[in-house]
């Protein structure tokens, strides 16, 4: 019996080592590539007749097969959605960024198809929290202010949920490629 348990804990010893090796792999790895000669570079799609739409599957599949055609590789797609107001018309912007990193090398490729440099997905989804946090003081600097808002002028709306942020992106889980989206407080 005791050289089962001890058995048991050196069998789950081992393998507890092997998933922290191999996600500490896969977060070194992505670091890596970031470092790497890359670029950010940024679009803002319109509501119909994006370049990307015309091939099969998931916007992210269309948009890695779309810049594939055009000799670009993309190491990774995110998408950040702000909940603002849009107009429906072709022409007009969705509300949402897409973010793809490249290498440096193929910036020129796809600064012609009208994407543009960017910061990273991150600094800017804190650039725009950091903005809300400005804009949103101001206006209410006080506790009073607050309440009173929330007495007189009631929304469907939470004060705190007025503004989200939707990032959706995309990662290789070994098997295959896996979409997740996640709503930013």
């Amino acid at each position: 019996m005791k050289k089962i348990c001890i058995l048991f804990l050196l069998v789950s010893t081992l393998l507890l080592a092997t998933v922290f090796a191999n996600s500490y792999y896969y977060e070194r790895y992505d670091t890596d590539r970031e470092s790497r000669d890359t670029q950010w570079v940024s679009i803002m799609p319109k509501q119909c007749n994006n370049p990307w739409e015309s091939s099969n599957g998931n916007e992210n599949s269309q948009l890695r097969n779309y810049l594939e055609k055009k000799d670009i590789r993309a190491y990774s797609i995110v998408k950040i959605k702000k909940d603002i107001i849009t107009c429906s018309a072709c022409n007009c912007p969705r509300g949402d960024t897409i973010y793809i990193l490249i290498d440096e090398d193929d910036f020129k490729k796809i600064n012609k198809l009208g994407f543009m440099k960017s910061a990273s997905p991150n600094y800017s989804i804190e650039k725009e929290r950091n903005n809300f946090n400005r804009n949103f003081n101001h206006k209410f600097r006080s506790r009073f202010e607050t309440e009173f808002f929330k007495k007189y002028f009631p929304t469907r709306t939470p004060i705190n949920k007025m503004h989200e942020f939707t990032m959706c992106y995309e990662f290789y889980d070994g098997i295959k490629m896996q979409n997740r989206c996640i709503k930013l407080p």
